[in-house]
């Protein structure tokens, strides 16, 4: 092989090192920018989740005063999770957005009976209590307890006010706190999953890059290794060879017509250095 081959194909070979490891860093590259449009997905949900439980909180704290914007917000953030989730069933491989989209709906029907019943609830109390409290300061105190504590305004209902435990409205505000323990268990599980989705999105992110740290620490060093290693063959081999050649024209000069030994390997014999030599023992000869 020529010198020239031998060049040429060590610059092929760490050239191909090279271009597989722009290669892999480019798919990277992607992969990490895929994983923080994830994340900024997931941090969104997230955010719109803890927006969620914080009108939900207020619709409970503030009562009938704020009720009608407090429920817009509850029914607005729903929306918009929701689409969230249709929007990027693509980055579901875990089910977890189908799990999310369940819970919303499950929340949504509770929320919904949360409001009827309240309503039905408010009507029923201002029957049977307003007539037995003095002040209407103390029925609109009322009214608020039972909205966020229904059985703390059952038990007042049973103790003060006398209300048989059969009677209508101590049923309604037994299933009215059942739906308000469900409304909020499904508000948790709409938390934890946004939790679980960021931890993922942030855990696929950070794997991506350490991947493509590990594959710069492991392609750059070979890519050196392979460089010096060839670089040292091909100048050792025809360092050697002109060396073995000046020895011998030095003993030329003094008399002295010995043949040099020409490289039976491949990788000597046809290069450029091979064949001065061929020529100078024919030099010899003559």
């Amino acid at each position: 092989m020529s010198l020239k081959k031998k060049i040429a194909l060590s610059f092929f070979v760490s050239s191909f090192i090279i271009a597989i490891l722009m290669a892999y860093e480019y798919v990277n590259f992607i992969r990490i920018r895929d994983e923080i449009r994830h994340l900024e997905i997931t941090d969104t949900i997230r955010s719109k989740s803890l927006q969620l439980r914080r009108h939900e909180k207020n619709f409970f704290l503030y009562g009938p005063m704020k009720a009608p914007e407090e429920v817009k917000a509850v029914h607005d953030y729903l929306r918009e999770l929701e689409l969230i989730a249709d929007e990027n069933r693509h980055i579901d491989n875990k089910g977890q957005l189908s799990n999310l989209k369940k819970q919303i709906r499950d929340y949504r029907e509770h929320f919904q009976k949360i409001e009827s019943s309240y309503k039905t609830i408010a009507s029923e109390v201002g029957k049977v209590a307003a007539p037995r409290l003095r002040a209407q300061q103390s029925l609109s105190l009322l009214e608020l307890a039972i909205l966020e504590q229904p059985l703390q305004g059952m038990d007042f209902l049973e103790k003060e006010l006398l209300l048989p435990s059969e009677h209508k409205l101590i049923t309604q505000l037994k299933n009215h706190d059942a739906e308000i323990r469900a409304l909020r268990k499904n508000g948790e599980e709409i938390l934890n999953i946004s939790k679980e989705l960021d931890k993922t999105a942030r855990e696929n992110a950070e794997g991506v890059i350490h991947i493509s740290q590990i594959a710069f620490f492991i392609f750059f060093p070979l890519f050196l290794f392979v460089g010096v290693v060839t670089l040292f063959f091909i100048t050792n081999n025809v360092v050697r060879q002109l060396r073995l050649l000046i020895g011998v024209i030095e003993k030329t000069g003094k008399g002295h017509y010995d043949h040099m030994s020409v490289p039976d390997r491949r990788w000597g014999r046809n290069d450029e250095v091979g064949l001065l030599i061929q020529k100078f023992n024919d030099m010899e000869d003559q």
